[in-house]
């Protein structure tokens, strides 16, 4: 005959498919609540609930994470307080000073904010120590500002 006919497609093996294309509105769509087929989304700025992230960008955001691939190195010997520095290095810092002194205090200060600040209680009283920490984001400025009348020892420590 020449007559169209319809062949149910709900018992179809789509394994057996070996040549042909199939024809994306014969796709399901992927959701967050069906399985389908997916559209790769190469941007960070999508909020699509049914493309998905390639693993170029899952790269960039691994690389961008706070703490993935950083570690806690001792800064004391190339940084000086009073100084304004900027972190360069693209993602987070983490930022802790300490030190041992004598009726004063210290200010950390990120991006113009003061963000912490410590007070010696026992004015006049030595081995008071006192620390400051805080989160350095990326092209940030930060300083750690010392009124300390007297101090013996500075420990600097950044994890980047």
């Amino acid at each position: 005959g020449s007559a169209n006919i319809a062949i149910a497609t709900t018992a179809i093996d789509g394994s057996k498919i070996s040549s042909g294309t199939v024809p994306v509105a014969r796709l399901p769509a992927a959701s967050t609540s069906a399985a389908g087929t997916v559209q790769l989304n190469n941007t960070l700025t999508s909020t699509s609930n049914t493309q998905a992230l390639t693993a170029a960008q899952g790269k960039v955001l691994n690389d961008q994470a706070f703490g993935v691939g950083q570690a806690w190195l001792d800064m004391t010997a190339s940084r000086a307080l009073n100084t304004v520095y900027t972190n360069t290095t693209g993602k987070s810092i983490a930022i802790s000073v300490v030190e041992n002194g004598i009726d004063g205090y210290m200010e950390l200060t990120i991006a113009g904010f003061i963000i912490a600040k410590t007070r010696n209680f026992n004015a006049g009283a030595a081995n008071d120590q006192n620390t400051v920490f805080g989160i350095v984001p990326p092209m940030a400025t930060y300083k750690v500002t010392a009124k300390t009348l007297n101090y013996s020892y500075i420990k600097w420590w950044e994890l980047r």
